[in-house]
């Protein structure tokens, strides 16, 4: 399942967010700092931002959400905003929420979960 065309392919410069893989399991001492040790080879990651759709994009979003990805969760390509290549992703903890309304925009909030 591919990211639809007819969205924007990459977020707004303003406010993106991507995190690092957090590949660590830590674990308290009785005493001491706390032990760190790798949890694995490959850790998911996230990247989030800000994307103004019409009313029309907003449909397509709210159909690919609903219908292409089952509700949100089935994974799907998404354009990489640096390399060119495609990421596989799903939604991340939260389903894209709507952050603004200003005429007929609507600014959505969406976190994508990098899958390894």
């Amino acid at each position: 399942v591919d990211w639809p065309a007819t969205l924007p392919q990459q977020f707004e410069q303003e406010g993106y967010r991507e995190s690092m893989p957090d590949n660590r399991l830590r674990s308290q001492v009785d005493v001491g700092v706390p032990k760190v040790r790798r949890r694995g080879s490959l850790q998911p990651y996230f990247i989030s931002g800000r994307m103004t759709l019409d009313e029309d994009q907003r449909a397509d979003l709210l159909t690919f959400v609903s219908a292409t990805t089952g509700g949100g969760v089935l994974p799907f390509n998404f354009p990489d905003p640096f390399a060119g290549d495609d990421l596989l992703v799903q939604f991340g903890n939260e389903l894209p929420q709507i952050s603004d309304v200003r005429g007929l925009n609507y600014f959505y909030q969406i976190t994508l979960e990098v899958l390894p």
